[in-house]
């Protein structure tokens, strides 16, 4: 319903004022006879001094442009300047070295009155350095003041530059393998255990050497007196032996 009552309102409203602006569809968007119309169309307006009454602002501004660059571009103008709340067509007009470039070019027909047309630039990506990218704007329609006319805006220019190569590719390098040599294995051999043969015993263990005990200066001295008194006692036995022998 609101949509209905939207159309009707533009009816009653702007039916008048439309009709008083040229309505041509032309060829349909993308279509060869829309390139053709557009290298036409293009080349005229080219050749011609701009008319002013439209101004032309991009981002980023005229000076250089890298291949695959986007160029944010926006047409203005008074809609006081136009007689309809309607304008025939709002052409962009893109030009490499001079010659127009059918594919980079766009339009809006019809295009409302609002004073304001809006699009993005492509800047191709196979492009080379060196070349002049230029693009211009221009509004058709019924002017306030009477007569169907275009005005244009300045022509804004870039100087193409080869997009940088790609980096190269991010090459991880693996750390070095160290490589552990482990010592040789020592084997140690025992001797060999000699078996008994069959039937014969072994051969017996040596006894062990028995070591008298070592006897130091005082161990001597008592020796020695040992030895006197036992020749003492044997001295006194024979002598008493003789006293008994002569008393019989």
């Amino acid at each position: 319903m609101l949509t209905a009552l939207g159309a009707m309102g533009l009816l009653v409203a702007g039916g008048p004022a439309l009709a008083a602006t040229p309505q041509t569809p032309g060829p349909d968007p993308g279509s060869p006879e829309q390139m053709s119309y557009f290298a036409d169309q293009c080349r005229h307006e080219l050749q011609r001094p701009p008319v002013g009454g439209v101004e032309n602002i991009t981002s980023p501004g005229p000076g250089t442009a890298m291949a695959g660059d986007v160029i944010d571009l926006r047409l203005t103008w008074d809609p006081a300047d136009w007689n309809d709340t309607w304008v025939e067509k709002v052409l962009n007009c893109v030009s490499v070295d001079g010659k127009p470039v059918p594919e980079m070019t766009d339009e809006e027909r019809p295009a409302p009155n609002d004073g304001a047309y809006d699009r993005q630039l492509a800047v191709p990506s196979n492009i080379g350095p060196g070349h002049l990218l230029c693009e211009q704007g221009f509004v058709y329609g019924v002017l306030s003041r009477g007569g169907y006319s275009q005005t244009s805006s300045p022509r804004v220019c870039f100087t193409t530059e080869a997009a940088p190569p790609p980096p190269p590719p991010t090459t991880t390098t693996a750390p070095p393998t160290t490589t552990t040599t482990e010592a040789p294995t020592t084997t140690t051999t025992a001797p060999p255990v000699v078996r008994a043969a069959a039937g014969v015993p072994p051969a017996p263990a040596p006894e062990p050497v028995k070591v008298l005990p070592r006897t130091g200066p005082h161990e001597g001295l008592l020796l020695a007196a040992g030895s006197a008194l036992a020749l003492g006692g044997l001295a006194w036995a024979a002598g008493a032996r003789r006293r008994r022998e002569a008393a019989h």
